[in-house]
């Protein structure tokens, strides 16, 4: 089960992207020098997403899914909402719910999806 296709698109001003971590190992020395090393093989990625003006019934497309991945136990397909790219991608933390200008939408707030 991929992350279901919503009617709406994530906002673009809290939508972020980058490395999940600093992956960088630096070491001081005593004459100001630095030495550093790459900490993994591979940079783990990650993005903040949020959703807005989301229907009751999208609302619970993304409950499912977050079910179907338990809150983050298992990786899934995620795909970029510029590129269109692919991604196997896992929840950092579940996905918080939250009414949007009416009783009637909601948001939902992505913290962190890892790769």
């Amino acid at each position: 089960m991929a992350f279901p296709t919503l009617v709406s698109m994530p906002l673009i001003e809290p939508y972020k992207e980058g490395a999940a971590e600093d992956p960088v190992i630096r070491s001081g020395t005593e004459g100001g020098y630095e030495q550093t090393r790459p900490r993994y093989t591979r940079v783990p990625e990650k993005w903040h997403i949020e959703y807005a003006d989301l229907s009751d019934s999208d609302k619970a497309l993304v409950k499912a899914w977050e079910l179907a991945v338990m809150y983050g136990a298992y990786m899934d397909t995620w795909s970029h909402p510029k590129t269109s790219t692919s991604y196997n991608v896992r929840l950092a933390a579940p996905i918080e719910y939250s009414l949007f200008q009416s009783l009637f939408l909601w948001n939902a707030l992505v913290e962190e999806l890892t790769r």
